[in-house]
């Protein structure tokens, strides 16, 4: 593709396409458009042309659900063929306050939906998609925008503040569920506690406090620590007895 104003509609639009009959209830668009997350759905007549379009905010208007689609929709269907310019037809969709359009062929028969979404989608780049499908996911996770990742060439880096390990793992494996994302990683930001964090396969470890650590035990200058306490391991009262009947006594004074 040499951008986006030589591409056609038919070339990116939504396809296989979901649509009603006129004579179908309002219920029975209602539920596709729920099922789908659809904007609007294209209605046709007996022969497969459009006729209208139907919005959620048609169902709305209409606060009824008992009516048929043909009571309730827009019309007259407003279309474009699949050899428009994609320009074009974005333009339509801001100008006209659209959220969709049916795209048909040289019969005037449906054959595809072209909606704002699909617009926003050509101008981002992969990453910039990636990036949209993966934020998303985490701000379902987390219900506010705790996270942020970016991706560069398809590998996600995700950054902010984690309360434990396990948050980290579920954050990573949440990204790592878009399609096209290769690899994803925790930035490798200094610790709330000071220091930098140490990366291990993909997923940064806060530094352990030096308290925590167990000292070599030829290091005659620190005390050995153990790895529950930060206070010294002192010898046991039998250890101590033992060392003091073993100290030796001074000479007697001589006579």
């Amino acid at each position: 593709m040499n951008g986006m104003a030589d591409m056609q509609v038919s070339e990116v639009m939504h396809r296989p396409i979901r649509a009603v009959r006129h004579d179908d209830t309002a219920r029975e668009a209602a539920l596709i458009l729920a099922e789908l997350g659809y904007a609007a759905l294209p209605v046709l007549d007996q022969n497969d042309r459009p006729i209208g379009v139907l919005t959620s905010g048609d169902l709305l208007r209409a606060g009824g659900l008992d009516d048929t689609v043909s009571a309730v929709m827009t019309a007259p269907a407003v279309s474009v063929p699949g050899s428009a310019a994609l320009t074009e037809v974005s333009s339509r969709l801001a100008t006209h306050g659209l959220r969709s359009l049916p795209v048909v062929d040289a019969d005037g028969r449906v054959v595809g939906m072209f909606s704002r979404g699909d617009a926003l989608r050509i101008m981002l780049t992969p990453d910039d998609a990636l990036a949209a499908g993966a934020q998303n996911r985490l701000d379902q996770y987390s219900g506010a925008r705790r996270w942020r990742v970016t991706v560069d060439e398809g590998d996600a880096t995700i950054s902010g503040r984690f309360t434990d390990e396990s948050e980290r793992r579920i954050a990573i494996a949440l990204t790592r569920t878009v399609p096209g994302i290769r690899t994803a990683t925790i930035a490798t930001t200094p610790a709330a506690a000071g220091g930098p964090v140490r990366a291990t396969g993909g997923v940064a470890h806060p530094p352990i406090p030096s308290a925590f650590r167990i000292t070599s035990p030829g290091d005659p200058d620190e005390p050995r620590t153990n790895s529950l306490t930060s206070t010294p391991e002192r010898p046991s009262p039998r250890a101590a007895r033992h060392t003091e009947s073993a100290t030796p006594l001074p000479p007697a004074a001589a006579g």
